[in-house]
């Protein structure tokens, strides 16, 4: 009987701290394994899987590491959704009791506004303003003003998705320190190498000798709106066979050639927009209590945060 091979490791956030990076870096490894697309957020409940991949049962989440080779010591799951689901990392911990898991941290106030920009570029945020998208958290929150083509209406909630300090806090009362290895994206930037060669050493590889950290998933905005939410959201009617398309791409290696495709005719490099002073403060003092846990959580100086 041959054994499916099962993921051992996750990258779970936060969102836009720098996991995409990491888990290219890390694909490039010939003792580690990726699985595509990098994100599959099969154990959150908060996604709706027949909105997102159409990873519906446990068999198909396993088909995408069917690649997996001997030589793969560390098998990654890499979705940003699990730190902040609610039940994602329980479920993992039920599946996989040894699993390691990889948490990288940012700057609250300037997370909230790049998974926003994100969001609205994957077509999964129809607000595309973000103060705006801001101000409307509370009717979200409530069911109203959810693009139908959004399959985790909780993601939208920019404040909750940002707070890294109770989600820490949470994470840390049931995976035990020895299955946990944190990164900041502010060492990740200064000093790329010094971080991976730390992750190397968590996941017990041997240094691969990787000197080049080009930057991955930098700010983009859209070319043509229509088309671009046509490929990456299809209307209900073409789902099935969006999804059907999708699923042979990843299964013959295919995705990352679609994915270059995509980003260069739809989509093109923007810088983020400035906010006003005036929101960059409501941010702060938004985070601001959540920072200080965060703080005490990881025993470091985050005040410059703030």
């Amino acid at each position: 009987m041959i054994e499916v091979a099962k993921p051992n490791t996750f990258i779970i956030g936060a969102p836009k701290c720098g996991t995409t990076a990491l888990a290219t870096y890390l694909s490039e490894h010939p003792n580690a394994f990726v699985c595509r697309p990098k994100e599959p957020e099969f154990w959150a409940d908060e996604f709706d899987q027949s909105k997102f991949l159409g990873l519906c049962s446990l068999v198909q989440y396993e088909g995408l590491f069917d690649r997996v080779k001997s030589q793969h010591k560390v098998i990654v799951d890499a979705s940003t959704g699990y730190l902040w689901s609610r039940t994602a990392i329980a479920k993992i911990l039920e599946y996989a009791p040894a699993a390691r898991f990889i948490v990288m941290l940012r700057n609250p106030v300037e997370l909230a506004p790049a998974l926003h920009m994100e969001l609205a570029l994957l077509g999964e945020d129809d607000i595309l303003d973000f103060e705006e998208a801001w101000r409307s958290q509370s009717a979200r929150a409530n069911g109203q003003r959810i693009p139908e083509s959004c399959p985790a209406s909780a993601q939208l909630l920019y404040g909750q998705v940002a707070m890294l300090g109770s989600q820490l806090q949470r994470l840390r009362r049931i995976v035990p320190e020895s299955q946990l290895h944190i990164i900041f994206l502010d060492d990740f930037r200064l000093n790329p190498r010094a971080c991976y060669l730390g992750t190397l050493n968590f996941l017990q590889l041997e240094d691969d000798g990787r000197t080049d950290f080009p930057v991955t998933n930098a700010a983009r905005a859209v070319r043509a709106g229509w088309l671009n939410r046509l490929l990456l959201q299809p209307p209900r009617v073409l789902r099935p066979a969006v999804m059907s398309v999708r699923h042979t791409c990843w299964r013959l290696g295919l995705h990352g050639i679609r994915q270059k495709l995509v980003s260069r005719f739809l989509q093109k490099p923007q810088a983020r927009r400035t906010l006003r002073p005036e929101l960059i403060l409501e941010l702060k003092n938004a985070f601001r209590d959540d920072v200080r846990l965060l703080s005490e959580v990881v025993g470091r100086d985050l005040s410059g945060w703030l």
